[in-house]
């Protein structure tokens, strides 16, 4: 069964709810994980989802001290959609 959030008059995508649903299920987590639980082909494509929900407020993010990764956590925002589409 997918479960489909409706944020801001659309729908996210299943990629887009498996990111968040994986987020919340713990702390900061790296693109790369994010990247393996989505089965995205690659970073870029996980990295353009999760601006998107950045951009949305349901994800924050933040550069690792590399600069090369970043750590992806769920905002309140992104509970709540999440706790409004159980």
């Amino acid at each position: 069964m997918t479960t489909i959030l409706h944020i801001k008059l659309r729908c996210l995508s299943r990629n887009e709810t498996t990111a968040l649903t994986y987020l919340s299920q713990g702390r900061e987590t790296a693109s790369c994980h994010i990247q393996r639980r989505c089965m995205h082909p690659d970073a870029q494509t996980t990295r353009r989802l999760l601006k998107r929900l950045e951009r949305e407020g349901l994800v924050a993010g933040v550069k690792g001290r590399s600069g090369r990764v970043y750590w992806w956590r769920i905002t309140d925002a992104g509970r709540a959609a999440i706790a409004e589409a159980a």
